[in-house]
């Protein structure tokens, strides 16, 4: 696509591609040719979702761990339940592990 074109006369955006002809938006066959690019769009984005499935899947198979690090080791996770379990605040365990309230929250009991 080489322009995108909007006139100051005429309000109707229209697409006109220097490169192949075909691709006009302004002649009779314009709703023919959107048609077209959307199906095109349509089949891209199916290609770009199976390769980053496959990927995916490649990945795990490979033992590629997904998502973000956790804050605290086992360790410190173990402890951190303990020392709740012991009487102490979630929200002081929680600043000597430097983390928020809600992270120790989330371990359970």
């Amino acid at each position: 696509m080489e322009a995108l074109q909007c006139p100051f006369d005429n309000p109707q955006p229209f697409l006109r591609s220097l490169a192949e002809p075909v691709l006009d938006t302004t002649g009779d066959f314009a709703e023919l040719v959107l048609a077209m690019l959307g199906v095109a769009a349509k089949l891209e984005r199916r290609r770009i979702m199976e390769r980053t499935a496959r990927g995916r899947a490649d990945a795990k198979a490979k033992g590629v761990k997904f998502g973000r690090k956790p804050k605290l080791t086992s360790h410190q996770h173990r402890e951190a339940r303990a020392r709740i379990a012991a009487g102490e605040t979630q929200r002081s365990v929680a600043r000597s592990y430097n983390v928020s309230q809600s992270t120790i929250s989330r371990l359970g009991s």
